[in-house]
C-alpha cells in the first residue's frame, strides 16, 4: 500500500547517502535507529538539563563525543556492547534533530571545526550548548 511505497522511497533515498536525516527523526522507520517520542523527550531533557548545569557550574562547554560519553554513563541499565552501540546511536540521532530541527541545542565552535574531516570526527569535535531561547517543557 501506500506506507509500503513511501517506506521503500526511504530506503532507495537511504541508499543514495541520504540516511543521516533519517536516523535522526523520531518514530520513522529506517535501517538505522528507531526511537519513540518518548525515549526522545526524555533523551532531550537529561541533555538539557545536564549542559546547564554545566552551564551553571561554569564548567566547560562538552563536546558531541562527551556529551554521548556522559549519557552512556548515566544509563546504568545498558548491560551489552549492542545496547551501547544502539544508545550510541540513538543520541548522536538526537543530538542531530536537536541542533538541524528543533534548535534545541547550539553549536558554539562551527567556524574551528569546519576543516575537520570526516564528517564523524568534526561532529564529535562539535561544542554543544543549550539555545538560550529554549525553554523545556516540565
Amino acid at each position: 500500500g501506500q506506507a509500503e511505497q513511501e517506506e521503500e522511497g526511504a530506503k532507495a533515498q537511504e541508499k543514495d547517502g541520504e540516511g543521516e536525516a533519517g536516523a535522526a527523526r523520531p518514530k520513522k522507520k529506517s535501517k538505522k535507529v528507531e526511537i519513540t517520542q518518548e525515549d526522545y523527550d526524555l533523551m532531550t531533557s537529561m541533555l538539557v538539563s545536564e549542559l546547564r548545569a554545566r552551564e551553571e557550574r561554569q564548567e566547560d562547554d562538552m563536546t558531541q563525543q562527551e556529551v554521548i560519553e556522559w549519557y552512556l554513563l548515566v544509563r546504568d541499565d545498558i548491560d551489552s556492547d549492542e545496547g551501547l552501540i544502539e544508545a550510541r546511536k540513538k543520541m548522536q540521532g538526537v543530538i542531530q534533530r536537536l541542533i538541524n530541527v528543533d534548535h534545541t541545542l547550539i553549536v558554539l565552535n562551527q567556524e574551528e571545526i569546519a576543516d575537520i574531516t570526516p564528517e564523524k570526527k568534526r561532529r564529535e569535535a562539535r561544542k554543544l550548548s543549550v539555545h538560550p531561547n529554549f525553554v523545556a517543557n516540565s
